[in-house]
């Protein structure tokens, strides 16, 4: 295990002025000719690694290709995650690397489902115990000195409008959270209040209590199905969201809609869902013969987004499309891009077709009855990567659906090179 440990105290940590929180993370998908160092230089660039540790076979000593990473700060360890979780390719083979909580972290720090995803730096809290008579900035006075509030939500009655002596506030890092966890929770209370303040990471559903009578539920879903009652339905750790809604899917594959600003559940898909379906999907230009893609094996997760910033590298996109399904608005797996020339497309072809991607060996083809025209294309620059003319192209960045971002990216060619770190890369997907 190596435990090297810098001294750099003076630092400003973005949670500020939260004192930091250590993280275990789970790295997965590395060369199993990686040794603690190795993994280190992948993540001590975002914050100060505390210890690494070579996940190993118990019997053999053989490296399994993962390794535990304790980060010094929550906040350091998500901005790795955004920046290399399924991004960052040491390997081809392997896929890009995966990176989040080690397993028991979110518990032994009190996260609920609805802290936010490894990567997320934001958290909501639920409090309680507030005078009826207070206001947004009262709230925002109390917090402030546990770092950046970004919202306070009042709860209120749906059919009066009577204050309920609860609000939400949602802070900018999760250490700012349990700073104020640690700091209020029990220990202060307001006046006119019988009671102390009750704070927490706000839950996906009211937890049974024979003394929280006084407080309405954190979301307002049902019960049977609530966000992430189900681990095996990946939607619901990654929901699709228009506006305030995001849409989650129950243990028996029903898709309800969430509505954050008013906290409603629905089974009734929302009209914006369809709104988005129906603009996803406008007429397409299509590029010359031979210039026209069809892609497979998506990620679920990708968007129209998405798939603009992983090909545009490759030339001038004129269109593209991801394939939704026209009653639900679901993604297909599949996807369309046409550039203006022959000459992009095959460069697409050639460095994105088999490529990896967050768990998904992509398929790059031409379009159906274009193969002839695309191998009389012009293959300009077909010399190895690393010696291409997209070799000085800044790194994409991150999909909208991914917070943040920046850092260095790293990444493996294709063509045998190895990895390598730096502040750009041969092609980026993302």
């Amino acid at each position: 295990m190596d435990s090297h440990i810098e001294d750099d105290s003076t630092d400003v940590l973005p949670c500020a002025p939260a004192p930091p929180v250590d993280i275990k993370l789970f790295v997965a998908r590395i060369p199993k000719t990686y040794e603690e160092n190795d993994v280190r230089k992948m993540l001590e660039d975002f914050g100060k690694v505390r210890e690494v540790a070579i996940i190993r076979d118990r019997n053999t000593s053989a490296h399994k290709g993962c390794a535990f990473v304790r980060m010094e700060s929550i906040s350091q360890a998500d901005a790795a995650i955004r920046s290399l979780n399924t991004q960052c390719v040491v390997d081809t083979s392997l896929g890009a690397v995966l990176i989040k909580y080690a397993a028991g972290e979110p518990e032994r720090l009190g996260f609920t489902s609805l802290v936010g995803e490894a990567g997320t730096n934001e958290a909501k809290l639920f409090v309680g115990s507030i005078p009826k008579t207070c206001d947004e900035e009262y709230v925002r006075e109390i917090f402030t000195p546990f770092g950046t509030v970004l919202d306070v939500h009042i709860l209120k009655d749906s059919s009066n409008g009577a204050h309920k002596g609860c609000c939400f506030v949602k802070m900018a890092y999760k250490e700012q959270c349990i700073y104020a966890i640690r700091s209020l929770n029990a220990k202060r209370t307001c006046d006119g209040c019988p009671r102390p303040m009750e704070v927490r990471f706000a839950e996906t559903k009211k937890v049974a209590s024979s003394n929280n009578n006084n407080y309405a539920p954190v979301r307002n879903v049902p019960a049977a199905h609530a966000p992430y009652s189900s681990p095996a339905v990946p939607n619901n750790l990654n929901p699709r969201q228009v506006g305030p809604w995001k849409e989650y899917i129950s243990p028996e594959g029903k898709p309800y809609y969430y509505n954050e600003h008013t906290e409603h559940t629905q089974w009734q898909r929302p009209p914006e869902f369809d709104a988005v379906a129906s603009a996803a999907a406008p007429p397409q230009a299509t590029g010359p013969p031979g210039a026209n893609l069809f892609i497979f094996h998506i990620p679920n997760e990708w968007t129209h987004a998405d798939l603009v910033r992983t090909f545009s590298q490759f030339g001038n996109v004129i269109s593209a499309r991801v394939a939704l399904d026209r009653s639900s608005g679901r993604h297909r797996g599949f996807a369309f891009v046409s550039y203006d020339s022959p000459d992009s497309a095959i460069q697409a072809i050639t460095h994105m077709n088999g490529f990896t991607i967050m768990g998904k060996r992509l398929k790059v083809s031409l379009k159906k009855g274009e193969e002839s025209m695309g191998m009389m294309g012009s293959y300009s620059s077909p010399s190895p990567m690393g010696h291409s003319r997209y070799n000085n192209q800044h790194p994409i960045p991150p999909p909208l659906h991914m917070p943040g971002g920046g850092g260095p990216h790293y990444g493996h060619n294709s063509g045998g090179g190895g990895a390598y770190y730096g502040n750009t890369q041969r092609f980026t997907p993302y």
